[in-house]
């Protein structure tokens, strides 16, 4: 699942749920719109 820290806006990916940012480590996460999920999935290609 991709997800979104509404803090410092860091979008990541984790196996299964997950309440905390790992970059900022406040508990302000949510699941990545579609398109912000979309943006991660090219940056992740391209950096292969």
């Amino acid at each position: 699942m991709i997800y979104k820290c509404s803090l410092c806006e860091f979008v990541f990916e984790r196996r299964g749920e997950t309440i905390q940012c790992p970059n900022c480590g406040k508990y302000s996460v949510s699941e990545a719109k579609p398109e912000e999920q979309e943006q991660f999935r090219e940056l992740q290609e391209k950096s292969k």
